[in-house]
């Protein structure tokens, strides 16, 4: 399939006005599993849909978070500039854009951005492929802070979106993660430097904690918030190698303690054309 350079961003008209839908301002939805509780619309209006209005966004694969009846997401802009948009989610209209250097950086595909910005208590956190690191404010655009991954990058950049939990914003970068300070973007802990995984980190509870799960190069790896010490620290974690690490973790522990050598953990993930793996293997 081929893209074109500019990405257009179209919004439908449903039953409901976007104005009383529910915000979805993490990449997966509020509850990192791409599920909606929205009730009281109709599905068959999505398929006779009209177009309410469509942008221009920019080139990339970022999607949208919905806040307080604005949309945020991301893109590239004539090859060397990423922007992050925020639009009006009824009228379309550009609300603000901040635009940085960043170069498409096709490889085997057309480029642009990857993640998806996240939005909360009024900060947009996004990155991109070349991992600088940006804390927006939600209703300007302004820069709160900016900061770069120093960490190895992927072969096809960063795509981690932020995960936000208590006072960090999570990237998965470096080996199993990287935590900034919400307020300072100081680094509050980070991981070996190592090549990551593309896929968002995700909550998940163990005990009564909340911990994350983290794709990294080849492995699954399930560390605590707070500091990113692995819960697991006797083994490397789960080997899951290949298409299984683009996937979002919550995929795959199925709220399990995500190691190969704990009783909770269960390797099952929906893979292609709806199969299942186990193991990471066919």
């Amino acid at each position: 399939m081929k893209f074109n350079e500019s990405m257009t961003l179209a919004a439908l008209v449903a039953t409901t006005s976007v104005l009383v839908a529910a915000d979805w301002p993490d990449w997966r939805g509020p509850d990192h599993n791409g599920i909606s509780k929205e009730t009281g619309w109709d599905p068959a209006a999505v398929t006779a849909h009209k177009t309410a209005w469509e942008a221009e966004v920019g080139a990339g694969y970022s999607t949208v978070a919905v806040v307080k009846g604005k949309v945020y997401t991301a893109g590239n802009f004539n090859k060397t500039t990423d922007a992050v948009s925020c639009l009006d989610a009824v009228t379309g209209k550009q609300i603000w854009k901040y635009e940085y250097p960043e170069l498409l950086a096709p490889k085997f595909y057309t480029g642009g951005s990857s993640a998806t910005p996240v939005v909360q208590d009024g900060k947009v956190y996004t990155v991109s492929k070349s991992g600088k690191v940006f804390c927006l404010n939600a209703e300007t655009g302004k820069v709160i802070w900016q900061k770069e991954h120093k960490l190895k990058s992927p072969t096809w950049g960063f795509a981690s979106s932020a995960l936000v939990q208590g006072k960090a914003a999570i990237f998965n970068a470096g080996s199993s993660g990287v935590a900034y300070d919400q307020k300072t973007g100081d680094v509050l802990w980070s991981s070996k430097d190592d090549t990551c995984g593309y896929a968002t980190p995700v909550p998940f509870m163990r005990d009564g904690n909340t911990c994350l799960a983290i794709f990294a190069k080849n492995t699954i790896m399930a560390v605590s918030p707070d500091d990113g010490k692995p819960l697991c620290p006797n083994h490397s974690g789960q080997d899951w190698r290949v298409v299984e690490k683009r996937r979002s973790p919550c995929q795959v522990y199925g709220h399990q303690h995500p190691c190969r050598n704990c009783t909770s953990w269960k390797p099952f993930t929906a893979g292609p054309r709806g199969r299942r793996h186990q193991n990471g293997r066919r």
